[in-house]
């Protein structure tokens, strides 16, 4: 096992939060949007794609979920690094 159940759960809670909350709200409200794939095949009507960083996919004037949750998933991720790191490093005296 590479993590903990710990872990795994809050990666878990995390992707829940972002793809199944965030990122369809971001799209009914107009803030992000996605590609079309389905082709003109009426069967895949509405069919949208959010899987890409490509200029084509998303830009700064055109985003995708995507664009709108890797920036504050790195903040976090570096939040955590140094709130762990100086939180386990020894008391400095004044």
């Amino acid at each position: 096992m590479l993590v903990g159940l710990n872990v795994s759960i809050s990666f878990f809670m995390g992707s829940v939060l972002a793809w199944g909350i965030i990122g369809p709200a971001l799209v009914h409200n107009g803030a992000a949007w996605g590609v079309d794939i389905s082709g003109g095949d009426p069967n895949w009507d509405g069919a949208i794609t959010f899987a890409s960083l490509s200029l084509k996919a998303s830009n700064k004037d055109h985003p995708s979920p995507r664009y709108w949750l890797l920036w504050p998933g790195v903040l976090l991720m570096v939040g955590v690094s140094f709130t762990g790191k100086y939180s386990l490093s020894p008391n400095i005296p004044s």
